[in-house]
């Protein structure tokens, strides 16, 4: 039962990482014209920033902010879930 809730949670895992990742990339276009790619990616912190972006890309921001807090909350649920197993 553990390995199949695993798996499902894997599953889920994987999803929200690519809905992150994906409006990370839509993201870029809404960048600030003072804000390279190159800024961006080398200072992670500043895409969790929501005046990084112009007002028009705060939507999409939202939704990368959610898809993030998905994936780290799939993280503490699995490890959760692996020590349970383990545990019990």
């Amino acid at each position: 039962m553990v390995d199949v809730l695993l798996r499902i949670g894997f599953g889920g895992l994987s999803l929200t990482w690519f809905c992150a990742v994906y409006y990370a990339w839509v993201l870029l276009r809404y960048r600030r014209a003072d804000l390279s790619v190159s800024k961006l990616a080398f200072n992670g912190y500043l895409f969790f920033k929501a005046d990084s972006f112009r007002p028009e890309g705060h939507p999409v921001h939202r939704r990368f902010m959610w898809a993030v807090l998905a994936f780290a909350g799939g993280i503490l649920g699995v490890g959760l879930l692996g020590v349970l197993s383990v545990v019990l």
